[in-house]
Order: structure tokens, then C-alpha cells, then sequence
């Protein structure tokens, strides 16, 4: 073989090889990206229940009367009344007067009560997380 073959055979070699390190490292970015979101994702829900958990503390700390329906959560307090729902579009807010207060995007919400104890669950994709509240003669 003379010299110029052998000089394209080691060029189309080290572009071979340079085009496999590209598509490892490539690999390895959408790994890590992938892992990135999901993470990332996972703190977000956990964030949104933090907020959600200590809005509804708050509310039911002052509650007169508690309503809890298929569909909702009504809080009432004595100068105003908090509604908790989720829409159709499955994100959960809190409702103050004609104000709505986005608290995160659900698969869906669960409120229960057994007797003076209110359960709340939050049910996001792969994720839920539950709250129990006292409610002394509510």
C-alpha cells in the first residue's frame, strides 16, 4: 500500500473513532438530562405539597366550619372563605374571594373526614403525599 492509501485509511479510522467518542458523549448527555428533569420534577411536586400543605394549615388553624365534597374543600373563616379545588385541567388552587392561587398541577386530590380528622392527598405522577389535620369540633 502506498503511502497517501495509508495516510486516508488512518484519516477515515481517527474520524471513525472520533464520531463514536461523539455519540458516547451525546449518550451520556441525554442520560444525564433525562435524570436532570426527572430529579428536577420530583422536587417541584415535593415543593408544590410543602406550599399546599402549609396554605391549608394556615386556613384550617382560623376555621369555623369545614366543608369537605366530592370536588372540593370549603373553608370557612370569619371574614372569608377558602375553597380548594382542582380544575379540569388538573391543576390545584386555592380560591380566596374572586382570587385564585395556583398551588401546582395534580394528577388529582383526595379530602377526607373521619370524624374531627381531615385527610388530604395530593396525587402527582409516581409521587403522593398525605397531610392529617385536627379539626377540634369543626
Amino acid at each position: 500500500m502506498n503511502k497517501g492509501g495509508m495516510a486516508a485509511l488512518e484519516a477515515l479510522i481517527a474520524a471513525a473513532q472520533v464520531l463514536i467518542l461523539a455519540a458516547v458523549v451525546c449518550a451520556l448527555l441525554v442520560t444525564f438530562w433525562q435524570t436532570w428533569l426527572k430529579y428536577n420534577e420530583a422536587c417541584r411536586q415535593r415543593q408544590w405539597a410543602a406550599v399546599a400543605f402549609a396554605y391549608l394549615d394556615q386556613d384550617l388553624r382560623d376555621a369555623e366550619e369545614v366543608l369537605v365534597t366530592a370536588s372540593e374543600l370549603r373553608i370557612v373563616q370569619e371574614n372569608r372563605e377558602c375553597i380548594y379545588r382542582v380544575t379540569a385541567e388538573k391543576s390545584f388552587y386555592r380560591g380566596l374571594g374572586s382570587a385564585y392561587y395556583p398551588l401546582g398541577i395534580v394528577e388529582s386530590v383526595s379530602f377526607r373526614r373521619e370524624g374531627d380528622l381531615l385527610w388530604a392527598e395530593l396525587y402527582f405522577p409516581g409521587e403522593c403525599y398525605r397531610c392529617c389535620y385536627f379539626l377540634e369540633g369543626n
